[in-house]
């Protein structure tokens, strides 16, 4: 179970390494997914964005990661 821990710190780290990090790679292409969804009135003064794409990748990531990780 600590090996585990461990490793749950080591990937949370990556992704707040990668969250700062992601504004300068600029051809990764999450946020801009098929299946995002984007709505703005005609003046653009409303806006409402729902990354439903990157959400359901960023979960077969994570569940694959889940799955790698436990067969060690």
């Amino acid at each position: 179970m600590i090996i585990y821990n461990k490793w749950l710190f080591w990937i949370g780290m990556t992704l707040i390494v990668l969250s700062f990090v992601q504004p300068w790679l600029g051809s990764i292409p999450l946020g801009r997914l098929p299946g995002d969804f984007y709505w703005s009135n005609d003046d653009g003064t409303k806006q409402f964005y729902f990354p439903l794409g990157t959400c359901l990748v960023a979960s077969l990531l994570l569940y694959l990661l889940q799955k790698i990780i436990t067969k060690l």
